[in-house]
């Protein structure tokens, strides 16, 4: 499976979830706004996977699920981590 990478629409917090939750609603972690998790097909290619620039991703140290490197909020399990990496 592959993962999706996009952003919220009101505060722009990146988020990143696993393809099988294309199309769910979910809440932002971080402005709480209504989000519906887009289709990879939506997504313009260069959104759709992995951005190639390194480091494109960081493990949070609560759950331990790669997440944006920019998050300040695991998309996984909500904590809260900092943009260094560390929780």
């Amino acid at each position: 499976m592959a993962d999706i990478f996009f952003k919220c629409e009101d505060c722009g917090q990146p988020l990143v979830v696993d393809d099988a939750g294309a199309g769910l609603a979910i809440n932002c972690p971080d402005c709480k706004a209504d989000i519906v998790i887009p289709l990879q097909s939506e997504l313009p290619p260069q959104q759709s996977t992995q951005p190639s620039q390194s480091p494109a991703l960081k493990e949070c140290p609560s759950c331990g699920n790669n997440i944006p490197a920019a998050a300040v909020i695991c998309v996984y399990c909500g904590q809260k981590v900092n943009k260094a990496g560390r929780g």
